[in-house]
């Protein structure tokens, strides 16, 4: 009976930990789309001095790579130091993954980020990322008095 329960516990486990990873890309993910949209005039900028798209999706990918391969390996140490003091039965092979699978997940969220970031045009570093009003008068007045 015990080990029915422990199969149920492990199962539930991993369905936890694969929701914690599903909800770590979203965050990943829209904080690296976070940092393209204000990077837009910077990107527009490569673009015009000859960079081709596939350099564009490289560089994002490879900042958002190496950014998870930090957290991953901080990670790693943080779980190795508090096996130790707690004296845990871990595998040291599941603490070697951690690295692996913290890039991997920074790479598979940051994909989508990388190719909108592609897709700008040179023209974006002329113009603003939020076009401001054009008008004379106060706002919400559209006519306006011809005497």
């Amino acid at each position: 009976m015990s080990l029915v329960i422990l199969a149920a516990v492990d199962r539930k486990s991993v369905l936890l930990l694969g929701l914690v990873l599903v909800v770590t890309a979203g965050f990943l993910g829209n904080a690296t789309l976070a940092s393209v949209r204000t990077r837009r005039s910077e990107i527009g900028a490569l673009l015009c001095l000859g960079w081709g798209r596939g350099h564009i999706v490289a560089a994002v990918l490879g900042e958002v790579a190496v950014v998870g391969l930090a957290a991953g390996l901080v990670g790693a140490g943080v779980a190795a130091g508090l096996i130790a003091a707690f004296d845990l039965a871990v595998p040291a092979a599941r603490v070697a993954l951690i690295p692996v699978v913290a890039l991997g997940l920074a790479v598979l969220a940051g994909a989508v980020p990388a190719v909108l970031a592609a897709r700008g045009r040179p023209v974006d570093v002329v113009n603003p990322a939020v076009a401001g009003r054009t008008g004379g008068g106060p706002p919400g007045i559209c006519l306006r008095w011809r005497g």
